[in-house]
C-alpha cells in the first residue's frame, strides 16, 4: 500500500464515485517508488464491491482523465500493469 499515492488521490484527483473507488484500489496496490501496480480486475472488483465490467469502465474513465496509464495490457491469466 502506498500512502503517497493514496494521499495524491485524495488531494489531486478529479475522479468521482466509482472511478474514485477504483483509483483508491489501485493506490492501495501501488508501490511508493514507481507508483505502479498490477492487481487483477477480479481483485479490484472484490475490493471495490463492483462487477468486473464496472471496474473496466472505471479504468477506461480514469485513462481518459489522464489519472491512470495502462503500461502493459494483460492477457489470459496475466494482469495489466498500471
Amino acid at each position: 500500500m502506498s500512502v503517497k499515492v493514496t494521499t495524491w488521490v485524495f488531494d489531486h484527483s478529479q475522479s468521482r464515485n466509482g472511478d474514485r473507488v477504483v483509483l483508491l484500489v489501485l493506490a492501495d496496490h501501488a508501490d511508493d517508488e514507481r507508483w505502479e501496480c498490477w492487481p487483477s480486475q477480479g481483485r479490484m472488483a472484490r475490493k471495490a464491491n463492483m462487477a468486473p465490467r464496472s471496474v473496466k469502465r472505471c479504468i477506461d474513465n480514469l485513462v481518459r482523465l489522464g489519472e491512470v496509464k495502462i503500461l502493459t495490457h494483460g492477457s489470459g491469466q496475466v494482469s495489466s500493469r498500471y
